[in-house]
Order: structure tokens, then sequence, then C-alpha cells
């Protein structure tokens, strides 16, 4: 990885540590296309059985350019009223680096429009705020 990818990456996850606590991110690995972490104890709730869930994403070494994407939470992850996981919410995935991936549900939401104008962070509070407010 050269030095400028490595910045953005380490910059983006520094900015996690700030929003979600040091101890709760873990880098799990890296890739020639950017490096996997995974955040611990986010809180969920809302429509949710969970009360917490992981999330795991790849940090793509196009950053600070490049959305957030994709996002994985708990494979385990159950609506309290018994309905299905629907599109954009879709379980049945691998999330993290080969040899040490877990299984997850992914959350496809996709930023519109310039991906540099949101943090790391900012990116999952917003799509984790989306699946507390799900119907």
């Amino acid at each position: 990885m050269n030095t400028t990818v490595a910045s953005a990456i380490e910059s983006a996850i520094d900015d996690l540590r700030r929003h979600f606590g040091n101890n709760s991110v873990t880098v799990l690995g890296h890739d020639t296309g950017g490096t996997w972490v995974r955040v611990d104890g986010v809180a969920l709730g809302g429509v949710w059985i969970q009360a917490t869930t992981f999330v795991i994403v790849h940090l793509a070494s196009t950053l600070p350019f490049a959305d957030i994407y994709p996002i994985f939470v708990r494979a385990d992850l159950g609506r309290a009223d018994g309905r299905p996981l629907q599109t954009p919410v879709t379980p049945g995935h691998q999330a993290g680096p080969i040899g040490a991936q877990v299984p997850a549900a992914q959350v496809s939401r996709r930023t519109r429009g310039d991906a540099s104008r949101q943090t790391a962070g900012q990116k999952i509070t917003k799509v984790i705020e989306w699946l507390r407010v799900q119907p």
C-alpha cells in the first residue's frame, strides 16, 4: 500500500475510533484493494430484535474519494415483528478479508454524490440510523 493510501485509510480508522470508541474498532486485515475494519457494540434497536450489532466495512484504497461500501452487520439480524429481511438488507454473506470472514447480512446503502464529503464514522452512523427507522 502506498503512503497516500495508507494515510487515507489510517485517517478513516482514526475517525471510526473517535465515533465509536477506540476499544470497539478492530482492523481485520488488508487486501490489495484496502483494509477491512470491524466496529463492535454498535447500538441498533428500532424494529430489530437485537440491541447491538457489529459493523464490518471495507475501506477502499481509493479513499477519501470512495464510498464506504459494502457494509455488513450481524448474520442473525432479525425483525421484532418476525418479517423477513428485505432488500437492501440481505442475509447470507461473508464479511472480512479472505481467511478471516464471518457470516453477515449486507446493508446496501450507497452514498449519493461526492463520497469524500462524509467520513467513515458519518457513513456508518447514517446507515445505522437508516436501519433504526425502518418500518
